[in-house]
């Protein structure tokens, strides 16, 4: 079980941690996909830090490819709402 304060410190997703897990969870795949998503914003492929316009482009061209990466950009996305609700909140 979580504590309130391990709750409270959830942040809005960063760009490596999308990067990381379409690493991790896509495999061999993952060079491609992370291009085609790079190449929707546009930015390049190492691009540290996206604003919010960029960061949504980078996942709409996640959930473009269908599959296992349309449901990697659904959980991010999820993650970006939540953060910015608890943010609102306060906490």
């Amino acid at each position: 079980m979580s504590s309130g304060s391990e709750q409270s410190s959830l942040h809005a997703p960063r760009v490596d941690e999308v990067r990381e897990s379409l690493r991790r969870l896509l495999g061999d795949d993952y060079e491609a996909a992370w291009a085609a998503a790079c190449a929707r914003v546009p930015m390049n492929i190492d691009t540290p830090v996206l604003d919010e316009d960029q960061f949504e482009r980078l996942l709409d061209g996640l959930a473009e490819r269908g599959s296992l990466s349309r449901v990697i950009a659904m959980s991010w996305r999820i993650r970006r709402t939540a953060a910015r609700k608890l943010s609102e909140l306060g906490r």
